[in-house]
C-alpha cells in the first residue's frame, strides 16, 4: 500500500471513488478517508486539525460506521511511523453524521495536535478494531512553520533526474550547490499554493524546481504529486500504463549521508523537507526499476 509516489491519475481517481458513501457496515474489510478528508493534509504548528475516517467495502469506497458509537470507539491507531516528535498521538474526539446517503452513515473524528515550533511530515496509520488491523489507513499530516519558526533555505543540495527505465527517451540532467527555497519564497514554483505541497519549508519537491530555476528541466504538477518532466533538450516522461498494466512514471528520493531517507518511502516529495548536503533524485520508471537505480546512488 505504501508507495514511494503515485500517478497523478490514480490518485485522483481513487480520491473520486472513495467520496462516494455506500451503505455503512462497521465490519467491511477495508479502511479509508471520509468523503471531505484528504490523505494528506495540512495544520500550522501549534494547532489542530480534524481529519475523518471509517471503514470501506471491497472496492475501497468508504462505507461508514453503522452506528455512531462504533465511530467513537472502534477507531485506533498504531504508533507514529515517522514525525512523533512533531505532532502528538492521534484521538478520536467524536463522530460525524453522513447525511449525503440513506440511511446516513457515520465517520470518526481524529484530532491530530501540531507540536510548537515544529515543522515537517508526520505519518500514522489508523485502523478499525472491529476487523484488525488489516483494515487499516495510512495518513500523512504536514506541520507548517508558524509565523515565529525561521527555516532556513537548503544550500549545496544536488539535484538528479534521470530515466531508469528501458521504455521512453534518455534522459540524465543534475546539477550540484543549488540553493532550495520553501514554495512560498517562489513565485514561479508550480508547488506554490499548490493543495497537497507544503509551503514554508523547503522539500524534495521544491529541489526540482530549483534544477528548473537553474534551466535543466521543466515540470507539470498536480496535488503535490509531479506528472512530467521535460529535460532542457525537450525530451519529455510522462506516466504511462502498459497493455500488462505496468505502471511507469516518476520516483524520487533523497540520499543524506549515504543513506536513503526512509520517509521518502512513504510520504510525497511536496511535503518530506530537504537538508544542506542533500541529493534529491527523481527517476522515471517502475518503482522497482527506480528503487534498484536509487541505491545506485548511495
Amino acid at each position: 500500500m505504501k508507495k514511494r509516489i503515485i500517478s497523478t491519475m490514480l490518485a485522483l481517481t481513487m480520491v473520486a471513488s472513495m467520496s462516494i458513501p455506500t451503505f455503512a457496515a462497521t465490519t467491511d474489510p477495508n479502511f479509508t478517508t471520509a468523503p471531505g478528508t484528504a490523505f494528506s493534509t495540512p495544520v500550522t504548528a501549534g494547532n489542530s486539525v480534524t481529519l475523518k475516517v471509517g471503514p470501506a467495502n471491497d472496492r475501497y469506497v468508504f462505507s461508514g460506521y453503522t452506528s455512531k458509537t462504533d465511530a467513537e470507539t472502534k477507531t485506533l491507531f498504531l504508533p507514529i511511523e515517522y514525525g512523533d516528535d512533531i505532532i502528538n498521538k492521534p484521538v478520536v474526539t467524536g463522530a460525524t453524521e453522513i447525511t449525503s446517503v440513506t440511511p446516513s452513515v457515520w465517520a470518526s473524528n481524529v484530532e491530530v495536535t501540531a507540536k510548537s515550533g515544529t515543522y515537517g511530515p508526520a505519518s500514522f496509520t489508523a485502523y478499525n478494531d472491529a476487523v484488525g488491523e488489516s483494515a487499516y489507513v495510512d495518513m500523512t499530516v504536514y506541520v507548517e512553520a508558524d509565523a515565529a519558526t525561521d527555516v532556513a533555505d537548503a544550500e549545496k543540495v544536488k539535484v538528479i533526474v534521470h530515466n531508469a527505465s528501458t521504455r521512453g527517451v534518455a534522459m540524465n540532467e543534475d546539477k550540484e550547490n543549488l540553493t532550495v527555497k520553501p514554495a512560498e519564497d517562489s513565485a514561479n514554483n508550480p508547488f506554490k499554493d499548490s493543495a497537497g505541497a507544503a509551503q514554508s519549508y523547503p522539500t524534495a519537491a521544491d529541489a526540482l524546481y530549483s534544477l528548473m530555476d537553474a534551466g535543466a528541466v521543466s515540470f507539470t504538477q498536480s496535488g503535490g504529486y509531479v506528472s512530467e518532466i521535460t529535460d532542457s533538450k525537450g525530451n519529455k516522461l510522462e506516466p504511462y500504463t502498459s497493455p500488462d498494466w505496468t505502471y511507469y512514471g516518476w520516483n524520487y528520493c533523497i540520499i543524506r549521508n549515504k543513506e536513503i531517507v526512509p520517509e521518502t518511502e512513504v510520504m510525497s516529495a511536496s511535503v518530506v523537507p530537504v537538508q544542506e548536503g542533500d541529493t534529491v533524485c527523481w527517476a522515471y520508471g517502475t518503482t522497482d526499476e527506480a528503487n534498484i537505480y536509487f541505491e545506485s546512488l548511495k
